[in-house]
């Protein structure tokens, strides 16, 4: 996941993640979490069924794609760090601009394993080597709340008929908790995942691979991203597209299209 619109909440304490890294990974083998997914039965984010009516305003646009971080749900590193630079954020800064923090998780997002990546950044910057293992030791603490206003958008397209997907920079070892955690992912058709796939946003390789998914040309597909180069690389390839800021200005868009 990138580093973008970044909220300042945190989701609280969270159980160890990383050394349930094999069962969350066989989890995601037996449910394929590039197909259509399925979520734990014991919980649901809404108490009756959502009423599907096919009145889409639009007809020119047949689908509608989401990112995930910091759309529908925070992410953000600094919730993590922010006990290793206590009352310095400038230094916290320093730190990821020195590393290329955020270059560094893209090549987990694309498919390397945490313990690969730590290994790297480790021999390169050996005085830093705790604070890449914090990273994937408290990597959960990372994800914050469940952005329930763009969700209860996403819960609209969905009753007007427009059919939903995902499409994310997300490793494939830490994509299955947050499939457990938050059942928003319900809504969606399909989704593809970075890490699953070996290509991440915005390589016009993804977007390639979800449209061959869903069988959709690029034209007929709304895509909606808080990165403004996953946007750029969306629109050379013909998709219509929102560069995601809030959910208020979501809503003000997807009317003007005629899609709420």
């Amino acid at each position: 996941m990138r580093d973008n619109a970044l909220h300042n909440k945190n989701s609280g304490a969270a159980p160890e993640f990383l050394s349930d890294f094999q069962t969350y990974a066989s989890y995601a083998a037996d449910n394929c979490f590039v197909n259509a997914p399925r979520s734990p039965p014991p919980r649901r984010f809404t108490k009756a069924p959502i009423e599907i009516r096919l009145d889409m305003e639009n007809p020119a646009i047949t689908a509608v794609i989401f990112d995930f971080g910091n759309v529908l749900v925070e992410w953000n590193p600094r919730y993590i760090y922010r006990r290793f630079f206590p009352n310095d954020p400038q230094g916290m800064e320093r730190f990821f601009k020195e590393v290329d923090f955020m270059g560094w998780n893209a090549q987990q997002d694309k498919g390397r394993t945490f313990k690969e990546g730590v290994a790297a950044i480790s021999a390169q910057f050996p005085h830093y080597a705790h604070l890449f293992q914090a990273y994937q030791d408290h990597w959960q603490e990372s994800i914050g709340n469940a952005l329930w206003e763009t969700i209860e958008i996403a819960k609209l397209l969905k009753q007007k008929g427009y059919p939903l997907y995902g499409l994310s920079n997300w490793s494939a070892e830490t994509f299955p908790y947050a499939r457990q955690k938050f059942d928003f992912f319900d809504l969606f058709d399909d989704i593809v995942i970075s890490g699953y796939v070996g290509y991440v946003k915005p390589e016009p390789q993804i977007y390639s691979i979800l449209l061959e998914k869903i069988q959709r040309s690029a034209g007929e597909c709304l895509f909606i991203d808080d990165s403004l180069p996953n946007i750029q690389q969306a629109n050379t390839m013909g998709f219509q597209t929102i560069h995601f800021q809030t959910p208020e200005q979501l809503k003000t868009e997807l009317s003007q299209l005629g899609l709420l």
